[in-house]
């Protein structure tokens, strides 16, 4: 990893990349380079590419985002913006 990989002004963590070969980290040190549109298309393909979720894997999901509105519905749970998601998840 280079010291300019980062996501938005926060740098990437060694081990959000320590899977990555070194091609796909070079990849990723241009792709973050690009405009936000142009990142976002990048984004969506290379998602497309993996291919779709298992009806398995996708049932999994839906059930899971249903318990979670379950419990934020009843109070068990509390939402936050996602700034202070992000920023919880990248102070890790």
């Amino acid at each position: 990893m280079t010291a300019s990989t980062q996501v938005g002004a926060t740098p990437l963590r060694s081990w959000q990349t320590a899977w990555m070969s070194s091609n796909a980290l070079r990849l990723l040190d241009e792709a973050l380079q690009l405009p936000a549109q142009d990142r976002a298309e990048l984004a969506l393909r290379l998602l497309d590419s993996v291919g779709e979720p298992t009806d398995q894997v996708e049932r999994a999901w839906i059930e899971e985002a249903k318990r979670r509105l379950v419990e934020i519905d009843q109070g068990q749970e509390q939402t936050v913006p996602w700034s202070e998601a992000r920023q919880r998840i990248f102070a890790r």
